[in-house]
């Protein structure tokens, strides 16, 4: 089983400097900075764990983590993936610079999203960076939602694990936080209100989910 390590920051401050450049209307900055983006993995982001045969779905599974749920974890964990320790971003972020990179830039193929994370067509920093909520025991397994059973990690250590559990893989949440780090979250009012001012469409596949952040967001 890979032993997942912290993915560097530099990517992260790339992603940031994009933001801001985007913010201040500066498109040839976003572009510079997207353009040298060039996330590493020590293995294959899209690779999933097999342990054993998958176990079937229990006749009620718990739902997914909902909006207020994922805020909750991923603001406790500071947007930290509590396996391998890297700094996530939190995915509407990267959907507005996909959206803006697409509609607004001469930089269509520049940084990929696809709603349906079809392989050829998304960045891989989708999948080694965004934030997501994983169930330290998986729905397969009968995990439920709650504040001991959810962790914030990265999309790779998420979809690496897969239905497997922590002692089938031999990993251990590394309870990492930081007081400075948000995910660049802070930012997504801010450039969500960009894009719909520019008249900047963004595709995505859960819109609704992605209204919900706004308005948690906004308080």
């Amino acid at each position: 089983m890979p032993n997942f390590s912290p993915l560097s920051e530099t990517p992260v401050q790339q992603v940031r400097q994009a933001v801001e450049a985007a913010l201040a209307s500066n498109w040839a900055d976003v572009v510079a900075n997207l353009r040298d983006i060039k996330p590493q993995s020590g293995a294959n982001p899209r690779e999933q764990a097999r342990c054993g045969s998958k176990p079937p779905p229990p006749p009620s599974p718990a739902p997914a983590a909902n909006v207020p749920w994922q805020k909750r974890i991923f603001f406790r964990d500071t947007f930290i993936c509590q396996y391998c320790g890297t700094q996530t971003v939190f995915k509407p972020i990267l959907q507005l610079l996909s959206a803006i990179c697409r509609t607004k830039l001469i930089a269509p193929e520049l940084f990929l999203y696809h709603p349906k994370w079809t392989t050829d067509k998304i960045h891989d920093i989708y999948y080694l960076y965004s934030t997501s909520c994983d169930h330290v025991l998986s729905r397969n397994r009968c995990g439920k939602n709650t504040e001991g059973n959810l962790l914030t990690t990265c999309y790779r250590c998420n979809k690496y694990k897969n239905y497997c559990t922590l002692e089938q893989l031999d990993w251990n949440p590394i309870k990492m936080r930081s007081s400075k780090w948000d995910g660049l979250s802070g930012y997504f009012v801010d450039l969500d209100k960009l894009c719909q001012d520019e008249k900047i469409p963004l595709v995505i596949a859960r819109k609704g989910e992605y209204t919900r952040w706004i308005n948690l967001l906004k308080k």
